[in-house]
């Protein structure tokens, strides 16, 4: 008898022992492993400080792994940022550095200042 084919697609990411230690030597995550599907949707439960945070912007590519593997569709992306279709919202308001409001959302300089 043959074995059946999976049903299950492959994972749009997958992380592998992931780890992050900080440069002043804070360790924010340890060993994380953990596949997400692409129609999942998923949430990171727990207190204050124990890597969510680190977590998500790892998977957003804001952040580079201090060991372990990140695997996007098949293609091992390592410890370098790709350019991808991912959102990503910050927990506090963040103005990001560079250019100004004006020139990010695409106002008009005919505007009022």
């Amino acid at each position: 008898m043959e074995s059946p084919t999976p049903s299950a697609t492959p994972p749009l990411v997958s992380l592998r022992h992931v780890s992050k230690r900080f440069a002043n030597g804070t360790l924010a995550l340890q060993g994380m492993t953990l596949d997400i599907g692409e129609h999942d949707f998923i949430s990171f439960l727990g207190p204050s400080g124990c890597g969510k945070s680190t977590a998500l912007r790892l998977i957003a590519g804001l952040t580079r792994l201090s060991s372990g593997d990140m695997h996007w569709s098949g293609a091992n992306t390592g410890k370098t940022q790709s350019d991808r279709d991912l959102g990503f919202v910050f927990q506090e308001p963040t103005l990001m550095p560079g250019p100004r409001c004006s020139t990010t959302c695409g106002c008009r300089s005919s505007w009022p200042a």
